[in-house]
């Protein structure tokens, strides 16, 4: 425990990582990057989205040499969802496996379901 309160480090978290992120420190230099606590877990998140905001071009990681960033494959599947839908193709066209075996194969499914509704939301029945 620190002896500040949650809200006194949440400032610190989102001040630090500011000045991280406008100094092109890199992201692993989060103090909380590897938390032990549901505290730390909860700092971490918040200086990650801090930094994130200010310099997303260093926090699209690629999984290799060579090949697309992670938010480029969910920003390329969202874009499809939406040109999809914007073509009138039913929503099970899309191919992605919901049941994907990677976090990033869900993540990819799960933005490309959100850009489809975007442009055609599926019906809500209030019939009860």
């Amino acid at each position: 425990m620190t002896g500040r309160s949650l809200e006194e480090d949440r400032r610190a978290a989102t001040r630090s990582a500011r000045v991280a992120a406008r100094r092109s420190i890199p992201i692993e230099s989060c103090p909380w990057w590897e938390p032990t606590t549901n505290r730390e877990r909860a700092l971490r998140f918040i200086w990650v989205r801090t930094y994130a905001r200010h310099r997303p071009d260093l926090c699209d990681q690629a999984l290799r040499d060579g090949e697309a960033g992670v938010m480029v494959l969910i920003w390329d599947a969202w874009l499809d969802g939406r040109e999809t839908a914007a073509a009138g193709e039913p929503a099970t066209s899309c191919p992605h496996d919901p049941r994907a075996g990677t976090a990033l194969g869900r993540a990819v499914f799960s933005a490309w379901c959100r850009g489809y509704a975007e442009v055609r939301p599926p019906p809500v029945d209030y019939t009860g």
